[in-house]
């Protein structure tokens, strides 16, 4: 079970079951202590021209035993292996001469130029992969290394690029061309259609509710195209987080990111439309087609990089101050905006240390508490539009109590949140973990 769960199941009453629903993108950045040793090992093994003992020891480190993410098999000459990313199987063998790897993404019964031009333009975008048509037209992401070439670096980075690449390009490619037939998938977890009509529901109503405060915003929003900018990224941000889709949705979310972080010239104003237009595309996709991009499955690479605690305190400090010139002028849901944007972003953006990351994910179980009610979530931490202080601290109490045996006592000062709204909460909450003392980002070495 995902880590939050974990802890956010934990109940007096052992008869309350909270739902288990994954939420946010997957990270690999932190792993057992044993898994560093085995990466150290790999590096002295490739060294000494040890390949096979390299290749074991690389394996053993990307593997994850509960999530059963990889399987490797080792011969007297060769190993073979199967890694799961996402909805794809990576499949491939390794000897003292070469490494190859692969991952079929879609079958095609008609060589269609769009498809074959698509894959053109792709290639361009690659390092160490490319994609190509197996003798079953099935459209193949490959890898090939000579050996003496691939060091455990050069392995890492090549497998992460076909394993991320392959699985976002085949529910992209499905979705646009509709001669595709998808392969390798009975691995996928399918999702209840109830959970699927509640993650549907609230992204339409977030996308409405967003549309409409801009519209009647009595602030100038073109005198102020920050405001709104905090408005529709919040949005994003969560959605990402909270509905985890797959497929052209996060493409989208992706490309939003993307775009207005680019450092291209354009005015607020302009990235501004750009994401608003990007946003009615998502909205105007049919519940059937979004259902068809809600699944669990299992990863063996994350997308985000690891991040410090540091780089989220610098972060928080540079973007909360901006809270109380709209909060003295009483705009009062861009000012919660704020916090909502801090906390996406930062989750979207980094991989933070577990602790923080949990304590963010409390931000969301307080400010969208409705979401996770309709999910079948029973714990109540707002009632009558209040935070409750009993059990939100007690909440963050667990959360500390959680992680004792891996980071030590995290100090959390909790005498300093505000419980009037749920805006004084959010902004006295953030202030609190950003005054946290620096949180390691991996388990405390003996």
């Amino acid at each position: 079970m995902d880590i939050l769960n974990k802890i956010f199941n934990f109940s007096k009453d052992k008869n309350a079951v909270e739902p288990n629903v994954i939420f946010g993108r997957y990270t690999d950045a932190y792993k057992e202590k044993e898994k560093y040793t085995s990466w150290d090992d790999a590096m002295q093994s490739f060294e000494k021209e040890n390949f096979l003992d390299c290749y074991e020891q690389f394996f053993f480190y990307l593997k994850d035993d509960d999530l059963k993410n990889l399987d490797y098999t080792r011969s007297s000459d060769h190993i073979r292996f199967s890694i799961y990313q996402g909805s794809k199987l990576i499949q491939g063998r390794a000897d003292l001469k070469s490494i190859r790897a692969e991952a079929k993404i879609a079958r095609t019964q008609t060589l269609n130029i769009g498809v074959l031009r698509r894959l053109l333009e792709l290639n361009y975008t690659l390092k160490y992969c490319r994609y190509a048509l197996d003798k079953e037209n099935s459209i193949t992401m490959l890898f090939h290394s000579k050996t003496l070439d691939a060091s455990p670096y050069k392995l890492y980075y090549a497998l992460k690029e076909l394993a991320i690449n392959a699985d976002k390009q085949d529910d992209i490619l499905e979705g646009e061309f509709e001669n595709l037939i998808a392969v390798n998938k009975s691995h996928v977890r399918t999702i209840e259609l109830s959970e699927k009509e509640v993650k549907y529901n609230y992204l339409q109503t977030t996308i409405n509710d967003v549309f409409n405060q801009i519209d009647s915003s009595h602030l100038d929003l073109i005198r102020y195209p920050g405001a709104e900018s905090y408005i529709l990224l919040d949005a994003v941000y969560k959605m990402d987080y909270l509905l985890k889709p797959e497929g052209f949705t996060m493409e989208a979310f992706e490309k939003m990111h993307r775009k207005y972080f680019q450092n291209n010239g354009e005015v607020p104003a302009k990235k501004n439309n750009r994401l608003r237009k990007k946003l009615k595309k998502v909205k105007a996709r049919s519940s059937e087609l979004f259902y068809e991009e809600l699944y669990e499955v299992v990863s063996t690479f994350g997308i985000t990089m690891p991040s410090g605690h540091e780089q989220f305190v610098e972060f928080c400090k540079n973007e909360i101050s901006n809270i109380n010139w709209y909060i003295n002028n009483e705009h009062l849901k861009i000012a919660q905006a704020i916090p909502g944007y801090i906390v996406g972003y930062s989750l979207f953006n980094y991989s933070l240390p577990v602790p923080i990351k949990t304590l963010l994910h409390l931000y969301y179980r307080v400010v969208e508490q409705d979401f996770f009610q309709e999910l079948g979530y029973t714990k109540i931490f707002v009632k009558n539009d209040k935070p409750s202080k009993s059990k939100i601290v007690s909440e963050i109490n667990t959360i500390v109590n959680s992680f004792k045996s891996e980071y030590g006592k995290l100090q959390l000062n909790t005498g300093l949140l505000e419980f009037s709204t749920v805006l004084d909460f959010s902004l006295s909450y953030l202030l609190m973990i950003q005054n946290i003392p620096s949180v390691k980002s991996n388990k405390i070495k003996d």
